[in-house]
This record gives C-alpha cells, structure tokens and sequence, in this order.
C-alpha cells in the first residue's frame, strides 16, 4: 500500500520504507499471536475436547 502510494506515510513523518517495515513487523507479531493462541491456548483445549468425543 505505502509502495504504492508513498505519500501516506509522509503525516506520520516516516518514509515509505519505514512505514513497510513497521507494517510487517505488525504483521508478524499478528501471525506469532493467532499461532501462540490456537497452539498453546484456548484453541488447543476446544481441539482436545472434540478428539476426546
């Protein structure tokens, strides 16, 4: 998005590359959260539920 239309990031006083990057950093802690919550937490429990059935 920022690639595209670099003059997004220009209010927040980052340049475009900082912007992408600071996108993908939130993009990966997302990914690690939903991973980390459906491995160790309330997903895997709700699983365990259904195999004991």
């Amino acid at each position: 998005m920022i690639g595209a239309f670099p003059e997004l990031a220009e209010p927040f006083g980052l340049r475009p590359i900082q912007a992408e990057a600071l996108m993908l950093i939130g993009l990966i802690m997302l990914g690690h959260a939903l991973v980390r919550r459906f491995m160790a937490g309330e997903g895997r429990a709700a699983e365990d539920q259904v195999v004991g059935l």
